[in-house]
């Protein structure tokens, strides 16, 4: 909402940084990914006896979608249902929306004590109430900014845990 106050400093910069940070981000996911199913291959054995034999036929199509310099995600699409479910069995997809749930309450809690040590509420509240008559594309595209912002917290938060 702050943007609205001050022109943001150069955006074509920062936007380029973003996505120079989450193509760094999605390459180093693709090297991780790819060394883990090749110890997963070069130890099949092992490893097969954990799984039934749909969660295998998963991952030998990983293993096969990432043999290339860049993923064949075309095969993920037809597993991407059996996927989906089976993160929501295992509680994945609870868990994620959790995190984010409690992500957007801590972040609004920290604009309201921001808000109120500054005293911005009042002018907060008339930003607020004026993004619902802003035309559907801005207002679009500020969606896509916030989860692209959103996105870029949830990798460094990622990376810090490790």
């Amino acid at each position: 909402m702050y943007g609205f106050i001050t022109e943001a400093q150069d955006p074509e910069e920062k936007a380029k940084k973003i996505v120079n940070q989450l193509e760094k981000s999605y390459i180093d996911f693709i090297n991780a990914m790819k060394e883990t199913l090749r110890i997963i291959e070069l130890n099949e054995e092992d490893f097969k006896q954990y799984f039934s034999k749909e969660d295998w036929r998963i991952i030998k199509m990983m293993i096969e979608s990432f043999k290339e310099e860049k993923p064949d995600y075309n095969l993920f699409v037809d597993y991407l249902p059996y996927i989906i479910e089976k993160a929501g069995e295992s509680g994945r997809l609870n868990e994620i929306r959790e995190k984010q749930k409690r992500f957007s309450e801590a972040l609004g809690k920290e604009l309201d004590e921001f808000n109120k040590k500054h005293g911005l509420v009042v002018f907060s509240n008339y930003i607020g109430e004026k993004l619902f008559e802003i035309e559907d594309e801005v207002l679009i595209e500020n969606i896509v900014k916030s989860l692209i912002e959103q996105f870029k917290l949830i990798i460094q938060g990622e990376k810090r845990g490790k």
